[in-house]
């Protein structure tokens, strides 16, 4: 019975694992101010997914063969959904005001196959957008719906050598961009603390499936509080170190290197709950030196974001704290879900056996699966 639930829980990790392993999934957008007075944004979005109907950060890699198959109209039809889902789905505002746009998809009808994304697109991976600036408009602000993902805003102003570049969380608005001054904004102190917070906690919940699984890993075995604290404290230490050190360029290893070893690190704590009852004292270290690589990870993800100019620090605490907040809230659900069921005799055989077997089977399967395609 244990064995036929553990086989269970493992292939319905595998079967979602290419879904979950860390992907902090965003949408890149490029707002283009043009000299002619036409406002250009380009979405970077899996047009054929949303022509269909289904969720854009899905896995849609079936797509192509379904467009494919369709009569000429129907496609026809589905790109025109595709069209409306974007205009109910973004807002561009000129002084607070919503604007209409026009929406094209560049590539090509008659060439179907694109091999320049990841995945093989009937439509194409670019939503075009394209709207006149009106001639009074003193500010530019951006929305898109959480159905988008986070975005990765940039907006430039070809007329000038103006730039700005934001990280949005699912939902969230732009800051009003000043379309005529000399200066971009500059997000408030609060606003950028709050910003980073989000982010980081973000990071882990919902969308750092592996770390989330590590602070699981840790909170399993340990039947007394004192031990738990320790290790979750020289975690946070470990993770907070290497983050701060490769953010200021004192320390670097590839992504390419550091994903495949976060993914060992998980399979080799679920293994150390296999062969131990009660964790061992070297755990302690091990869990440090692992925090140093998961704190690699991290700084990975928020090289890709970026820091605000002139409030990098303040940024960085911020997003630590909001990483801290998120395994806060894990331990804190594993508690409520499992940590009253620790003082049974069953609780190591029915839950912590079974459980580390499945998140270790899924570490392995990340760890190969990152390594042969980084």
């Amino acid at each position: 019975m244990k064995a036929r639930a553990a086989r269970g829980l493992v292939a319905s990790l595998l079967a979602f694992a290419p879904v979950w392993a860390h992907d902090f999934g965003y949408t890149d957008v490029v707002i283009l101010l043009r000299p002619d007075r036409v406002v250009q944004t380009e979405l970077t979005v899996d047009v054929d997914a949303i022509a269909l109907g289904r969720d854009p950060s899905a896995d849609s890699s079936d797509a192509l063969a379904v467009l494919a198959a369709m009569e000429p109209d129907e496609r026809q039809e589905a790109l025109a959904r595709a069209e409306t889902y974007l205009k109910r789905h973004v807002r561009l505002r000129f002084d607070g005001e919503p604007t209409n746009f026009s929406v094209a998809f560049p590539k090509p009808l008659d060439s179907p196959i694109d091999l320049e994304p990841l995945l093989p697109s009937y439509f194409g991976t670019t939503a075009r957008l394209e709207s006149s600036l009106p001639d009074e408009a003193k500010s530019l602000t951006f929305f898109a719906s959480a159905s988008l993902r986070g975005i990765r805003l940039t907006i430039r102003d070809l007329r000038t050598p103006q730039e700005f570049r934001v990280v949005l969380a699912p939902g969230e608005e732009s800051a009003p961009w000043p379309i005529d001054s000399a200066e971009p904004p500059n997000a408030s102190r609060r606003a950028a603390v709050g910003h980073y917070l989000k982010l980081g906690f973000l990071h882990i919940l919902p969308l750092g499936l592996d770390h989330v699984l590590f602070v699981v890993l840790l909170f399993l075995p340990t039947t007394r509080l004192s031990p738990l604290l320790w290790q979750v404290t020289a975690f946070t230490i470990a993770h907070s170190v290497s983050l701060a050190l490769s953010i200021f360029d004192l320390i670097s290893l590839p992504s390419r290197a550091v994903e495949p070893l976060i993914a060992v690190s998980i399979a080799w704590l679920a293994l150390e709950n296999l062969r131990h009852k009660e964790p061992a004292r070297s755990r302690t270290a091990l869990i440090f030196c692992f925090g140093l690589l998961h704190g690699l990870g991290f700084a990975g993800v928020l090289r890709e974001l970026g820091l605000p100019e002139g409030q990098r620090l303040l940024a960085l605490i911020a997003f630590n704290v909001g990483v801290e907040g998120g395994q806060i809230a894990v331990i804190a659900a594993a508690a409520v879900s499992i940590g009253l069921l620790r003082g049974y005799r069953w609780y190591r055989g029915w839950i912590v056996v079974p459980a580390s077997a499945a998140i270790g089977a899924l570490g392995l399967f990340w760890a190969v699966q990152r390594a042969l395609d980084p």
